[in-house]
């Protein structure tokens, strides 16, 4: 019998085909490989733990749009395009990502990221930590007041999830560093 089971999953299964996983909302950007052209700025964003998609919900989408409505669409392109102002930015988990690999940067990559990178960072683990070699003056971290993230904690408080009301002052600053 639970062979007979087992054989019946499995045909189940096999007659299924396997889609692309959706996530919901507009929380997924892949425009390195969709087809979008090169834009003048490109944004990486790492996510926030536990968020859904590959740039999550909280702090990724309301920042794009805000960096769209300064510049415009057809200058924007996010997660990958050469020859481009290059924003490497994330939220929570996704700022230490961001800090970890700005620390793994060889010295000719180091320069190369120097001379076109703007990074900014919303409720930041490692906050007061330089990022990388990135000088300061193209940083931009972003930390309320009792988010217990930022103080190296790992308590998840109100504070920690209102990033969205900074998109502006983050987009003011990407545009301005990228001399757009």
């Amino acid at each position: 019998m639970k062979l007979l089971l087992s054989l019946s999953l499995a045909a189940l299964a096999i007659a299924n085909p396997i889609e692309k996983r959706q996530y919901a909302g507009q929380n997924t950007e892949i425009q390195l490989t969709d087809g979008t052209p090169c834009r003048a700025i490109t944004i990486l964003f790492a996510r926030g733990t536990t968020e859904s998609g590959n740039v999550g919900t909280l702090a990724g989408p309301p920042f794009f749009q805000a960096v769209v409505g300064k510049v415009g669409a057809s200058k924007v392109a996010v997660q990958g395009c050469p020859n481009t102002k290059l924003v490497v930015s994330g939220y929570s988990q996704g700022g230490q990502v961001v800090h970890k690999a700005a620390l793994e940067l060889s010295a000719s990559q180091t320069a190369f990221i120097n001379s076109v990178v703007v990074t900014w960072i919303f409720g930041d683990p490692d906050d007061g930590e330089p990022v990388g070699s990135v000088p300061s003056s193209k940083v931009l971290i972003i930390c309320h007041a009792g988010d217990d993230i930022c103080l190296h904690g790992d308590l998840i408080l109100p504070p920690h999830l209102t990033y969205a009301q900074n998109a502006q002052q983050a987009a003011t600053f990407v545009v301005s560093k990228a001399g757009l």
